[in-house]
């Protein structure tokens, strides 16, 4: 079976949203995340 790989752009509030309701699908798979704040 494929996964799909996907990239986070902006890792805040939103951004921790995404990631987890991409991360309850099997198929997913987090490949990347970027933030313009390089403290997150």
């Amino acid at each position: 079976m494929t996964c799909i790989r996907f990239a986070l752009l902006g890792s805040g509030f939103i951004g921790q949203v995404h990631a987890a309701s991409l991360a309850r699908h099997e198929r997913t798979v987090l490949a990347m995340v970027a933030d313009a704040d390089p403290e997150r």
